[in-house]
This record gives structure tokens, C-alpha cells and sequence, in this order.
């Protein structure tokens, strides 16, 4: 079945946000390869943004957006005055890898639903589980979360906060303390991280968004189970809503 191009926004100099997207992609591929094929290695620096645009004919803009993908899932490590670096951790790279041919697969509907099954299954086990160093991290996650959306405009901002917003359904998904469920919430990073476009298209999603975490994050706390059941209802619906609002728009 095709999927429907969106209509190209123009930015100001002239280029459109398909082809920029489209270019970071192909950025993106183009050292997901190089670190198949041995030429960048675990614990190795980059190559620097301007030898990476030389190689993809591209600016060096697109190199900084295709470089924040790895960073955003893991894989790379910037250090002031010294350049980014691969990790050093073929576990995680691996994951990277995985992750990468899921969403080439799969579209954004697919995920979503493979969330909600997840995501729904986890949430009672976590809260009847919660013990009290649980509750605990919990609530430093979410006082992350909160931090990071104060502010969510620019991209490095929309990325910072997609982060914090998994690593505090992470959080949850490991107080079931069931090594099952939180690999096969792992496999849901990519996905979630990949809602940066929604993110940015509706400016007032943090302020809907973000009282629903404070509710999962209060149920869970006080071990209720059908509170933090419907409050994780609530929160999916809410992205369920803009994500297919966003693919309507884009059609």
C-alpha cells in the first residue's frame, strides 16, 4: 500500500522540509553503513561535519541533524573540544540497528498500536510492583521530564524532551521487574523518538501531554492499578489523536 507524501513546507531559503528530511536519511544510512562495513568503529570519533558533507553532498546542517539521530538513540557521545564518538557498546549498537530496520517497515499507526499493547500491559504490573526506591527514580524521571519541557521549541529541545519522555516510560516498564517486558518496551524507542515531526507540528502538545505522566506517575506511587491503567489510557489516546491528526494533515 503507498503511503502519501505530505505537502512540502517551504523554509525560508528556498529548500522544503521533505527534502531536508530525505537528505538526513540518506546521511543517516550512509554512516549506519559505515559502521556495518568496520569503517567506523566502536569507540571511534566521527568524521567531522565538514568531511561528512563533502561525502553526502550536503550541508553541513543536514550532517548535525543526521549526527543528533545517533546521539538521540544512544550510539553517539559528544565530548566538548574533542569531537562525537560511536560508543563503544555493540549491544546498544546492535539495538540501533534493529531499531533502524523496524521503522523502514513499519509505519508510525503500526507502532503506535504495538505501544498501546505494550505499553497497556505494563502499567498494572508496575504498579502493583512499585516498591518504595522504585517510586523513587520514578519521580526523578518525571521531575526530568518536566525540566526538559519547559522549554521545547527548537530541535535539540524537541529531542531532549522525546528522551526524557521515554526514559520515564522506561522507568516504568522496569519497575515490572520482568526482563520480558522491558526488552520488548526497548524495542518501542525508535518509534517514540521518531515523533519529533508530530512534536514540532503542534506546538501545545507538552502542556496536553504532560499532566497525563503526572497521573501515571501518582497512581503508580500509591500501587493503584486501575488508576494508572486509565491515566495510561488517557496519555495514549492523546498521542494516538495527534498522531493521526499529523498523518491527516500530511495526506
Amino acid at each position: 500500500m503507498k503511503t502519501k507524501r505530505g505537502p512540502e513546507i517551504e523554509h525560508s531559503d528556498g529548500e522544503t522540509m521533505d527534502m531536508e528530511k530525505v537528505r538526513a536519511n540518506r546521511v543517516v544510512q550512509g554512516i549506519k553503513d559505515m559502521i556495518v562495513n568496520g569503517e567506523l568503529t566502536p569507540g571511534a570519533r566521527y568524521p567531522s561535519e565538514r568531511v561528512l558533507a563533502q561525502r553526502f553532498g550536503v550541508s553541513r546542517n543536514t550532517v548535525r541533524e543526521a549526527i543528533q539521530y545517533f546521539v538521540m538513540v544512544g550510539v553517539a557521545s559528544t565530548k566538548p573540544g574533542s569531537g562525537t564518538y560511536l560508543v563503544n557498546d555493540t549491544d546498544a549498537l546492535k539495538k540501533m540497528m534493529d531499531a533502524r530496520q523496524m521503522l523502514e517497515k513499519y509505519n508510525w499507526t503500526e507502532i503506535q498500536q504495538a505501544r498501546r499493547v505494550i505499553e497497556m500491559g505494563i502499567i498494572k504490573l508496575a504498579a502493583h510492583n512499585a516498591n518504595r526506591e522504585d517510586k523513587i527514580r520514578l519521580r526523578n524521571a518525571l521531575q526530568k521530564l518536566d525540566e526538559a519541557g519547559k522549554k521545547v521549541e527548537t530541535d535539540a529541545e524537541i529531542n531532549a524532551y522525546l528522551n526524557a519522555d521515554y526514559e520515564l516510560h522506561e522507568e516504568i516498564a522496569r519497575i515490572t521487574h520482568n526482563t520480558i517486558l522491558m526488552e520488548l518496551h526497548a524495542s518501542l524507542r525508535e518509534g517514540i523518538l521518531s515523533l519529533a515531526e508530530v512534536w514540532k507540528r503542534f506546538a501545545n502538545l507538552v502542556d496536553i501531554v504532560n499532566p497525563t505522566h503526572g497521573k501515571i506517575v501518582d497512581a503508580i506511587a500509591r500501587n493503584d492499578e486501575e488508576e494508572a491503567a486509565a491515566a495510561m489510557d488517557e496519555h495514549l489516546r492523546y498521542m494516538e489523536y495527534r498522531i493521526e491528526l499529523n498523518r491527516t494533515i500530511g495526506s
